[in-house]
C-alpha cells in the first residue's frame, strides 16, 4: 500500500485513519462533527465549504429565509432539509395538507398550526384532508 501524505508538514502515513488523526492531532486540522462523515480539513473555510456542499448546512450569517433548528441551532440551505432534519433527529410531527408538509416538533405545535392556517372560519378543514 502506498503512503499518504500531509500538505502541512510533509510527513507520511500509511492510512487514512492515521493521516487524519495526525491532521487533527499535530497539524490543527478540523474534523466534520456530522454522524458518520469522519472527514478532516485544513482549515474552518474548508469544513464549511464541505459541511454546506455535503450536508446542506448553512453558516449563521448565510440563512436568509429562517431555515435553522430552533433546537440544535443547525442552519439548512433549504426549509427541505430542515424538515428533514427534524424528523430524522427529533421524531418530528408532519403536517399531511397537500403543499404544505411543514414539520414541528410536537403534536401541540401541529395542531395549532392546523386550526390556525388550514381551518376554515366555520370549523371545516381547507382541503377536505387529515393532517394527521
Amino acid at each position: 500500500m502506498g503512503s499518504l501524505e500531509c500538505r502541512k508538514c510533509k510527513k507520511t502515513v500509511s492510512t487514512k485513519p492515521l493521516l487524519y488523526d495526525h491532521i487533527l492531532e499535530k497539524c490543527g486540522g478540523y474534523a466534520c462533527n456530522i454522524q458518520d462523515c469522519q472527514k478532516v480539513f485544513y482549515t474552518v473555510k474548508n469544513l464549511k465549504d464541505h459541511r454546506r456542499k455535503i450536508h446542506g448546512e448553512m453558516a449563521n450569517d448565510e440563512a436568509e429565509d429562517g431555515s435553522h433548528c430552533r433546537k440544535c441551532k443547525k442552519i439548512f440551505s433549504t426549509k427541505p432539509l430542515l424538515y428533514i432534519h427534524i424528523l430524522e433527529e427529533y421524531g418530528g410531527s408532519q403536517c399531511k395538507i397537500p403543499d404544505c408538509q411543514k414539520v414541528f416538533f410536537t403534536m401541540k405545535n401541529l395542531k395549532d398550526h392546523w386550526r390556525k392556517i388550514h381551518l376554515r372560519s366555520h370549523g371545516e378543514m381547507a382541503n377536505d384532508t387529515q393532517v394527521i
